[in-house]
């Protein structure tokens, strides 16, 4: 008798060896040459690849444990119908699609593996091939953030390279900070962290691990004259030349920190600004600038997945963090606000503090007076709630109450970059008194009322005066 075991095992090798003969039909001009262990993480052990064709290493196969491997292979990039597999992968849907342990292919927004036009659909992790014809050639899909960067930045005459360097650096410790928060619950870093900063704020241990990890990154390049956080009373400054010490980076390293032990969305904001030369330019005067002054701003939300949207001058990106590649990946190309929307977004629970034409205008969204009905959203996040009105359109409201008769939120690390983007997306900001981005600062931790959001909401709150 043939024990169980010798049984399934030979069963296995059968299904690997008839795979293998089926594999010699699949078409030479299916991918052109790629760099496999880059766009796969280096888990692609036992492919090889040469110019327009690809393969399997047999012997790697047969050292892999089964299930490991999982082709489906049903047609091929000419539309050619080949036999079905045998056994397992007879009804594997009709893809090209070669799983190692953790698949996370990158779709496009308009295609879908299930969608009528899927049929020139090519999946390889982390990448998509798309075939237009034929008689063209198969194209690599990828834009990390770090070649967009590089892109862009030859639309700048003179250009040198260092402010890609120094982007990289942001890219590197958010992606610091995220790994902190996928693991908050496991690990020993929420709650307060028993210390308050210059807002009088409690910081929390998240709070100063973000800081921290922003100093480290950006402190290390060499184009970075100075740095401004929330979380510091004063700015840290760097002894270089202005040659060399380009930019002045202000950042809030962590807003909605507190909504962290709720698990709700968080996010980073910075603002980069280019230092001003010359002796008379000194202390304070070189990060006191308008907003208008901005070479580039941005924020990164982490929520239920991890997207860094920036601007340069040249309209708005967004790029989602693949945990698989660690990369910040394009994903949404040249964002525009929509021209109105119908939520609106402030903490209504101090509606009573609130200036008399803050509360006649959001009694006009409530009741309609814009022309369609409004609902409200309000996360308690900034990043989280401009991140939607960014996407969806509608306002954002943040008036002087009470307690902060000129506002709560910060000029220079929260409500410019943030109105920045949005202006470079089609959108506004104002501070109820005027333009945010002509606004002269006069402090580093400078408060200011905010409203932002789509054209026609935020021009029906200035015309209210």
């Amino acid at each position: 008798m043939v024990p169980v075991k010798a049984c399934a095992r030979e069963r296995v090798i059968g299904q690997r060896r008839d795979f293998l003969r089926e594999l010699r039909h699949f078409p030479e001009r299916l991918f052109q040459s790629v760099n496999t262990e880059t766009a796969c993480g280096g888990r692609m052990r036992g492919f090889f690849e040469q110019p327009g064709r690809i393969g399997v290493d047999p012997d790697a196969l047969r050292r892999r444990p089964a299930g490991e491997f999982r082709p489906q292979l049903r047609s091929n990039v000419n539309g050619e119908r080949h036999s079905p597999l045998p056994g397992r992968f007879a009804s594997l849907p009709d893809t090209v699609h070669f799983a190692p342990r953790r698949p996370q292919p990158l779709l496009s927004r308009d295609r879908t593996p299930d969608s009528d036009t899927a049929d020139n659909l090519i999946l390889w992790p982390h990448a998509i091939y798309r075939r237009r014809a034929a008689s063209q050639p198969v194209t690599f899909m990828i834009v990390t953030v770090q070649q967009h960067i590089l892109e862009q930045q030859q639309l700048v005459p003179g250009s040198r390279g260092r402010f890609s360097w120094l982007l990289s650096g942001i890219t590197l410790a958010t992606k610091m900070t995220e790994a902190r928060i996928r693991r908050a619950g496991l690990l020993d870093v929420l709650g307060a962290a028993g210390n308050t900063n210059v807002q009088g704020e409690v910081q929390q241990k998240l709070d100063v691990y973000a800081n921290e990890a922003l100093l480290h990154c950006l402190g290390l390049r060499d184009s970075v004259a100075v740095l401004v956080s929330e979380e510091n009373e004063e700015p840290v400054t760097f002894d270089r030349a202005p040659e060399s010490g380009e930019y002045v980076i202000v950042f809030d390293p962590l807003d909605g920190s507190s909504n962290i032990d709720v698990n709700v969305n968080v996010g980073t904001i910075f603002s980069i600004y280019r230092r001003h030369r010359g002796p008379q330019q000194q202390g304070d005067s070189e990060i006191l600038q308008p907003g208008r002054n901005q070479v580039a701003a941005g924020y990164v939300v982490y929520g239920p997945s991890t997207i860094l949207v920036y601007t340069t001058g040249n309209g708005v990106y967004g790029f989602t963090l693949d945990p698989a590649i660690g990369a910040y990946v394009l994903s949404h190309q040249d964002i525009r606000m929509p021209g109105h929307g119908n939520l609106y977004s402030t903490n209504e629970a101090n509606a009573d503090q609130f200036p008399e034409n803050y509360r006649t205008y959001l009694g006009r969204l409530r009741k309609g007076q814009l022309g369609r009905k409004y609902g409200s959203r309000y996360v308690g996040s900034l990043v989280a709630d401009f991140h939607r009105t960014l996407l969806k359109g509608g306002v954002f409201l943040y008036p002087p109450v009470t307690g902060y008769p000129n506002g709560k939120l910060r000029l220079l690390y929260e409500a410019n970059p943030l109105a920045f983007i949005a202006e470079q997306a089609g959108g506004m900001a104002t501070s109820g008194q005027g333009r945010v981005l002509d606004i002269q600062p006069d402090d580093i931790h400078q408060r200011t009322p905010f409203v932002v959001g789509s054209k026609e909401e935020v021009e029906a709150f200035i015309a209210l005066g």
